[in-house]
């Protein structure tokens, strides 16, 4: 609304925006830019994502011999070689069946990591000093690609 009425000249930037819009319509959003914090897989989480990991979990409810397997190949203390293949084949077979359209955060994507604000580095979460680990690298924002919000993860 802001950007037919001042033509352009508003710029909004969203921090952690929520995965709202197809792929097809996020770029239309060139007045927006959306930051997602690197590492934070939550802010690359649409409802896409809970609609897969729905028939993930429905798939194993259903066909318990197939989530028997699972357990029985994963819950040794050593993998053999043949157990990670089949673990890497059902993952697949899982995979293929989480088709749903993925929402991304509107306008131009970029990821911040680093630092923020230069807060002082020798605090840590209850505020007490702890040593410091040599020198703190940069803040950075860098432009990402939309096709990171196809998958949830850390990075």
């Amino acid at each position: 609304m802001w950007n037919r009425r001042f033509k352009g000249r508003v710029k909004s930037i969203g921090y952690g925006s929520p995965c709202v819009f197809p792929l097809n319509n996020t770029r239309s959003f060139d007045n927006i830019i959306s930051v997602q914090g690197s590492g934070d897989p939550i802010t690359k989480v649409s409802l896409g994502h809970l609609a897969d990991m729905t028939k993930a979990v429905s798939k194993l409810c259903q066909d318990t011999s197939f989530r028997d397997e699972i357990i029985k190949r994963t819950t040794k203390d050593d993998m053999s070689p043949a157990d990670h293949e089949w673990c890497v084949n059902a993952m697949n077979y899982l995979h293929k069946q989480m088709d749903s359209e993925k929402l991304l955060p509107p306008g131009e994507l970029f990821d911040l990591s680093g630092p923020l604000l230069d807060l002082p580095t020798d605090l840590n979460i209850t505020g007490l000093l702890v040593a410091d680990e040599g020198d703190t690298p940069p803040t950075t924002l860098t432009p990402i690609d939309a096709s990171v919000f196809n998958e949830v993860s850390r990075s």
